[in-house]
């Protein structure tokens, strides 16, 4: 077969162009898998524990790809509160994932966790290039990105901030230019009631 399409031009043409059509086809399956995944409602399975152990974890997952990046950790004793582990574990590594990328691979990022009087504090800081106050607004929204959308279609942190509305919780952001991110998510002490969410399954 390879004999025959190098004999004929137009065969390699037509070949080359199949296998665009194909690479095409799998990031259309790729990018509606990750849309189905991200704005399909969010059921929750909350259970009350400690939320260093599951942040600890995370971070030295990590850690294992995270090259020249370096994390310090300010971690305060903490009670229990009710989370979906799972849940929360993806909204953490889906944050240190956009403090790297804003890094360009190389910085610090600072982790603190802290109680508050109704209130335990994930603060997730980073050295990266920082986002224009015009922004802030909309990083939050579905869809929105700075990134290449070929590789990023703007549904992470739309996704992190609804696992947080399911938890009765929030997240927050502070940045700058310049002056890096901080991104706070704040869960609630007592036990939240599930928030009731529109299916919006594909």
């Amino acid at each position: 077969m390879k004999k025959i399409l190098q004999d004929h031009p137009a065969d390699r043409e037509l070949e080359e162009m199949l296998d665009m059509a194909a690479d095409s086809v799998r990031r259309i399956q790729m990018m509606v898998a990750e849309i189905y995944e991200k704005v399909r409602a969010i059921k929750l399975n909350p259970a009350k524990q400690n939320l260093l152990p599951v942040v600890e974890q995370g971070l030295l997952e990590f850690e294992k790809t995270a090259g020249n990046i370096t994390v310090e950790r300010s971690f305060s004793p903490v009670p229990d509160v009710y989370f979906d582990t799972e849940h929360l574990k993806k909204v953490i590594r889906n944050i240190l994932d956009n403090a790297s990328e804003a890094m360009n691979g190389s910085g610090k990022i600072n982790v603190s966790l802290k109680e508050t009087n109704n209130e335990v504090v994930l603060k997730i800081e980073d050295t990266g290039k920082g986002i224009p106050i015009e922004f802030l607004s909309l990083i939050f929204e579905p869809f929105y990105s700075t990134k290449n959308w070929r590789k990023n279609l703007g549904l992470g942190l739309y996704y992190c901030k609804n696992v947080m509305m399911q938890h009765k919780g929030s997240i927050r952001v502070e940045s700058a230019p310049g002056q890096g991110t901080s991104i706070y998510l704040h869960l609630k002490k007592e036990q939240p009631q599930p928030v009731r969410s529109q299916d919006r399954s594909l």
